[in-house]
């Protein structure tokens, strides 16, 4: 499944300086782990993406409280593998917690939080020892 977002991405020109934190590690047969920000010398956030197998594995940045699971949006018994289970995802920031709907937007001030998908496989997989859904994915960005 992909998903895309309509995001505000701050203008570079040549000879702008910035911040990039990059962190990678690959799953092979797990999830892959990682992060990309830029910010400004200042320190302002210009853009964030983070993807991880669950919410527990994403360092998210200073700019948001937490995230957590939300209601699930559907529900998936036909792989023959096991059950997966799509979710929203409730954010809490400046100490408010909003829902963020799968695959949507949620301003955060100046900056949008983007729900790039967040699916989790219930249970083991029956007879199927390399299988697993573990996915999720975030974005904050300015806001147009």
């Amino acid at each position: 499944m992909a998903l895309t977002a309509d995001v505000h991405t701050p203008s570079f020109t040549v000879g702008d300086q910035l911040e990039v934190d990059f962190a990678l590690a690959r799953g092979d047969f797990s999830p892959d782990v990682g992060s990309l920000a830029v910010r400004d010398l200042a320190g302002e956030l210009l853009g964030w993406v983070g993807v991880a197998g669950g919410l527990s594995q994403l360092e998210l940045p200073n700019e948001l409280d937490g995230v957590e699971e939300g209601a699930p949006i559907c529900h998936d018994r036909t792989t023959g593998c096991g059950d997966w289970s799509a979710h929203d995802l409730e954010a809490t920031i400046g100490g408010e917690q909003q829902t963020l709907p799968y695959g949507g937007s949620l301003p955060t001030g100046d900056l949008d939080l983007v729900h790039g998908g967040y699916e989790q496989q219930a249970g083991a997989g029956e007879g199927c020892p390399d299988w697993y859904v573990a996915h999720l994915a975030l974005g904050l960005f300015p806001a147009p």
